[in-house]
Order: structure tokens, then sequence, then C-alpha cells
């Protein structure tokens, strides 16, 4: 979440479950990870933090210290304020939106009330009575009533075309929701649950900041150059990756004209020798400064007024969130991998000070991975992190030409790293045999940065094989057909799909087929990808050439359209969407 203005009370939320005030004594002396990354203002004097591994930090202002540590149990991914008394947070978790209250006691919870599979994004009106809710692998907006904050409700629950993340309110029943791994956007009424209008950004992916004014919304995301090779002057002149803020008109994305972007719309951030990889979130201020954070270099970069010119701040390790006080003067950043806060002087453009947000511990292989995935120093010039094509481990869906068969010329659509740990040999021509050989490919051939070593492959790899694949769609949103699902698994038997995507082997086997694809090289074996979460897959082959099943199976297997009756292809859908 991205600024927010209110009051001045940071609270820090970790993790959800039952609440457990942590004295003063007792969090001086707790050594754990807390992983801030959401936070919001109460009152004039503090402000509250949400922390991923499950606790809310308390921060005073005034003293520039954390007064207050509340114990959730479960990972927090957004909060929000409702007043000095009452906040609500959500947990990807347990699935579920809970609503916090403070007495003399401190903050305890009153209140649960279940969500769609994995929400990652909360937003609330001006006057914090209706609150709306992306889940990411169920693909759905959530709408509640929190007119009586102990007695939540859901009123509506909009299906998405795809994963969702970030969304922001246009006016009191619509939202912009943005995708949460490609360029697709949606304008939902969320008070009836229908899709206004969709669009999808040419070359777009991970869009990590909406702001709202008007007609005006800017966007921050990256944009990949397939048509460019990856190799070293390539990625040095920034060819391969954009760092971008995109101008965009609501009236134009109403309207059915297709997309021309001019230099007008797009602001490229970075430069060779100084990127800015990773920018995530923006806000304007009054005055017309942007605010962008810089999350793969640790920087934040505040305008000039009016203009695109940054002055860059530097702060902790991956800024993930940051919101102004009521005059503007004052910005609080959390840094996510350092567990702290910065204080910013947004007049100056420059850092007060930096508080912890408390004790913490020694790092395992895998943390130390996790650290390096999102971190755009292992790339020339700073340009892009792993998380930059691998959104948050998974795929941008967009297609890059990295080397990763052997040659130039012929890019491939970027694969998902969720599960792959148990889905090898890598690349689409299997030829990595290991992962973790593929993590060193990566980092020299694609990214171009500085040699890796041996330490950083082998934490990179700890990493992504703690990274599971997702819930299938219809699996996450608890609507399988065992009936259909059953008459789809064996449509995929009997139509020989499991000759190369076998369920002893993750849906997937270690072999090369020809099933009738071939690239621009007139390559015609690949290996096949697991098809563990193929419904959260935005496109489908190796040129992402298919948008859904049906495409994929009108030229594969074997270069002949699969023959079903419209029964027959619900079932079979059925079936993937449940994998």
């Amino acid at each position: 979440m991205f600024g927010r203005n209110a009051c001045v009370i940071l609270t820090l939320i970790a993790c959800l479950g039952s609440s457990r005030q942590v004295d003063a004594k007792d969090y001086q002396s707790n050594q754990r990870l807390r992983r801030p990354v959401c936070l919001d203002w109460i009152g004039s004097t503090q402000a509250a933090i949400g922390n991923r591994t499950g606790s809310i930090s308390i921060l005073d202002l005034s003293s520039r210290e954390i007064v207050d540590e509340v114990d959730l149990g479960q990972s927090i991914t957004d909060l929000a304020v409702i007043d000095a008394t009452t906040m609500v947070v959500i947990s990807n978790e347990s699935h579920s939106l809970l609503v916090l209250s403070r007495d003399t006691a401190g903050w305890s919870v009153i209140a649960r009330h279940p969500l769609s599979q994995e929400p990652v994004d909360l937003q609330l009106n001006s006057d914090r009575t209706i609150a709306t809710v992306s889940s990411l692998w169920s693909h759905r907006l959530t709408t509640l009533n929190l007119a009586t904050p102990n007695r939540p409700e859901t009123l509506v629950v909009t299906d998405l075309p795809f994963a969702p993340k970030l969304h922001a309110w246009i006016n009191d029943r619509e939202a912009l929701v943005a995708a949460a791994f490609g360029g697709e956007l949606a304008i939902v009424d969320f008070m009836n649950g229908r899709i206004v209008r969709q669009r999808e950004l040419l070359a777009t992916h991970n869009i990590s900041g909406i702001n709202i004014e008007g007609q005006e919304v800017k966007l921050t995301h990256l944009m990949l150059n397939h048509e460019q090779a990856t190799t070293g002057s390539n990625v040095h002149w920034g060819d391969i990756m954009s760092n971008v803020v995109r101008t965009m008109d609501l009236d134009w994305f109403l309207s059915s004209k297709p997309e021309e972007t001019t230099a007008a719309d797009i602001y490229y951030l970075g430069h060779p020798d100084d990127a800015t990889g990773d920018p995530e979130g923006i806000l304007t201020t009054k005055d017309r400064r942007q605010i962008i954070a810089f999350a793969g270099i640790d920087e934040i970069g505040i305008s000039d007024p009016g203009a695109n010119y940054y002055r860059r701040v530097p702060v902790g390790r991956r800024p993930s969130a940051f919101a102004l006080n009521h005059d503007e003067s004052l910005l609080l950043v959390t840094n996510r991998f350092d567990d702290s806060i910065s204080f910013i002087d947004t007049q100056r453009r420059k850092p007060i000070t930096t508080v912890s947000l408390g004790p913490t511990r020694e790092l395992t292989l895998e943390e130390e991975g996790e650290l390096l995935f999102y971190d755009s120093n292992l790339s020339s010039d700073g340009w892009f992190s792993c998380h930059s094509c691998h959104t948050d481990g998974h795929s941008n869906g967009q297609l890059s030409d990295t080397f990763g068969d052997g040659y130039r010329g012929s890019p491939k659509r970027v694969l998902t790293l969720l599960g792959a740990h148990q889905s090898g040999p890598y690349a689409w021509n299997g030829q990595v045999t290991t992962l973790a050989e593929q993590v060193e490919k990566s980092i020299k051939t694609t990214m171009r940065g500085p040699q890796p070593t041996p330490q950083q492959v082998a934490a990179i790899t700890a990493f992504v094989e703690t990274l599971v694949p997702p819930p299938g769609v219809s699996l996450a949103r608890s609507e399988v057909d065992l009936t259909k699902q059953k008459q789809g698994r064996a449509i995929f038997e009997s139509a020989g799909c499991v000759e190369c995507h076998r369920e002893n082997q993750k849906y997937t086997t270690a072999e090369n087929y020809d099933v009738g694809l071939v690239d621009v090289e007139g390559n015609r074996e690949f290996n096949p990808p697991s098809l563990r979460g193929v419904s959260q897959k935005p496109r489908l082959l190796h040129d992402r050439s298919a948008h859904d099943y049906r495409e994929a199976l009108q030229i594969h297997p074997n270069g002949k359209p699969l023959e079903l009756s419209a029964d027959e292809w619900d079932a079979l859908t059925h079936f993937l969407n449940s994998l």
C-alpha cells in the first residue's frame, strides 16, 4: 500500500492470528525477522506498520522509537487504519480480514472475516466504511461493508480474468485493478461486480504503483524488450528492461482507441551506469512532486515540482511501502529486508534518520537468497533483478531473448519458478540439468552483472527451492466439481496429454518432444513445462501465442486441433484449472 494520508501512528503488522501484546522488555529481546510491507497513519503521534512475518509494530513519531508490537501469528499483506482505536489487516496465510481494536490493555482482534484465497491489497473509502480487497490466486475483488467494524460483511465478489494485485479507487463505486504479473488492467464496478472495461498494455509487466488524480492515472511498471538479446551491451544501455512511469487518461482507457504511446505518455527512469531497478509505488504531492521507490537499488526518488527529474535518496534494503504525513513534510518508508523505517525530509529530499523495528537474527541460506533474488545490483548497472522477470517467483508472462536455448533471435516465454525445483530439467530445450546451473547461467547471460560467487548461487538456488506452485483458479475459489474434474482427467489421458505431462512427474517429463510447434530457428523439440498451476499463466506455449487452453490445443499436440464437444472442453478446462 503506497501513500495513504490520514493521521500519524505507525503500526507494523507481520503475522495474523490470536493477537498478543508484546511489552517493551519482550520486544527489545525478541530476535526475529519482521519484514515490513505496509503502513498507515493513526492520529498525529504514531504509525502502524504491517510486518509480513506476523506482527504489527507501533512507531512513535516524537521519540522515533517502536513503542509496541502486536503479535498476530499469521503473515500480513496489507493494513488500513479506520480511526485511532480501530484498524483492519488482511492475511494471505489465513485468507481473512481481521479487525483490531485498541483499549487500555492494547490492541486485540475483535472480528475475523473470510476472504478469497491469497488477499494482497486493501483499499478503504474516505469515511472508512467500505473496503475492497484483491485476491491473487483466486482472481477476485471482494467488496466489504465495515460500517460496523466488529461485524464485517461481504457485499460483492467480482471474478476477474487475471490474477490481480494492486488496485485504486476511481470513485465511490469503481476501481482500476492491475494484474500482478502482466500488463492487464480492468475498471471494475465493485458495487455490482461488473467489469466495465479491460485492456492489456503492450510489453508491460510488474505494475507496482497506481496513482489516480481526476482523469489522470500514473503507473510505475517495467517493459521487457524481446526484440533485443541480453548481450552485455544491450543490458548496459537499458535496451532490455525499461523502468517507467506511464501517464494514462481514463477516457482513453474506456474508449475503443488503440494504444498509441508518445514521449509524453512514458517517462523512462534511470540511465546507463545509474539505473533504477524495480520501481515500486507512486504518489503525487500537493505541489506536484512525484515519489517512487526504486526498490531494487534501495533508493527513494523525489521529483522536482511538476517535473520528472528525481533526486535519489538512499534508504534501507528493498523499500516496499511509503506514506506522507498530513502536511507532506515527512515521508516514512518501510525497508523490507532491513526491518527498518526511514524518515525522509521531502522538501530537502534528504534522509533524517532510520528506526529499527527490533533485534533480528542471522539469516538462513534461503533468506539470503531471497534478498539476492530481489536485488537489482546483480544485473549490469542495476537495471533489473531476478524478480523483474520472475515476478515474486512466478513469471511476467513476457518473451525474452536470453540465450536460454543457446540461440540469439529466438525469444521464449519466461517460465515460472514456482515449484520449478521439482520439475527439471530447465530451459525450453531442457539442456540445463540442475537448478543451480540455471541460476548461475541466468546471472551471467541474462543479467550481465558482476560474476556471481558460489555462495550467491547457492543462496538463490536455496530460495527458489522454497517456492511452491500456485493453486489452480478453481481450487483457489473452492469451486472444484469432482465429477467434472474426473471427466476432464479422463479426456486428458485419452487425448495422450499424459505422454508428456505425467502426474507422477509433477505433470511434466524430463524428455524433449516434437508436438507440432516450431520456433524461429526451426527447433521442433521442446521440454514440456509442468502443468501445475497452469491456469495462473497469462499466456501459453513457448512464444506466448495462446491465450487459453483451446488456442494452445488447436496446434498442439502434433500440429492437429483437438476435436472436442463443448461439454468435453468444459470438463478438460475444469480439470486443468484444478491443477
